[in-house]
């Protein structure tokens, strides 16, 4: 009776499943760090949009200052621009952005997470290029408007996608850089035109139209 009883609680005692061997471990291991990697590299690639937002959002502080009448010489390759005009200028930015995060939906879902920053960054080249070959102040402000568009559709699209391609270990610390990157492209603006106790002297082509103080 009692090995009848032994027998059946044998039956019922499941065995332990294989352990793993070094290999199998070691081989899933390098698995999961190549897969960070590439997550890391896309995070990086995808973070690029955030850092040139931030400069969109630092460029009107300095790049006014230097515009004003009686703060440089006008003379040569730019142009005064009032203080209406400064307004005009300050604000289309964020009013692009409005309209930018109101149609970042749609573009994600006609295009796809990748696909909408691939297409956005033909909006900021074409604002940049705007700014950098301004003739008249009508082109500031199409320069500001359309790099308030592309910084709203950024900031819907880039979030979203570092969100679906990170891994849950360390989706928080990828949602953050874009942040970070926005935070570093502000800093990059002001310090490469002269602002503040930076007053770094660079290429003449990268103050995007704004001349050296006199």
């Amino acid at each position: 009776m009692a090995s009848n009883n032994i027998e059946s609680i044998s039956q019922r005692i499941e065995p332990y499943p294989p352990s793993e061997n070094d290999d199998q471990t070691r081989s899933r291991t390098n698995e999961n760090s190549s897969k960070r990697t590439s997550q890391y590299f896309a995070a990086f690639s995808a973070t690029i949009g955030g850092m040139i937002m931030g400069t969109c959002i630092g460029w009107s502080g300095p790049a006014l200052h230097l515009l004003r009448p009686n703060e440089t010489d006008h003379s040569k390759d730019v142009f005064p621009i009032s203080d209406l005009q400064s307004t005009f200028i300050a604000s289309l930015m964020p009013a692009g952005a409005l309209f930018g995060g109101m149609s970042g939906g749609f573009f994600i879902n006609k295009l796809g997470r990748k696909g909408t920053m691939m297409y956005n960054s033909v909006f900021f080249a074409l604002s940049y290029l705007c700014l950098a070959a301004a003739q008249n102040v009508w082109m500031l402000f199409v320069g500001r408007f359309l790099s308030g568009m592309a910084s709203g559709i950024t900031s819907i699209a880039t979030p979203t996608y570092l969100s679906e391609i990170a891994s849950p270990s360390v989706r928080g610390m990828l949602g953050s850089c874009f942040q970070l990157m926005v935070t570093i492209g502000v800093l990059y603006f002001s310090r490469n035109l002269d602002m503040g106790p930076f007053n770094v002297n660079v290429p003449r082509v990268t103050r995007l139209f704004v001349s050296e103080r006199r």
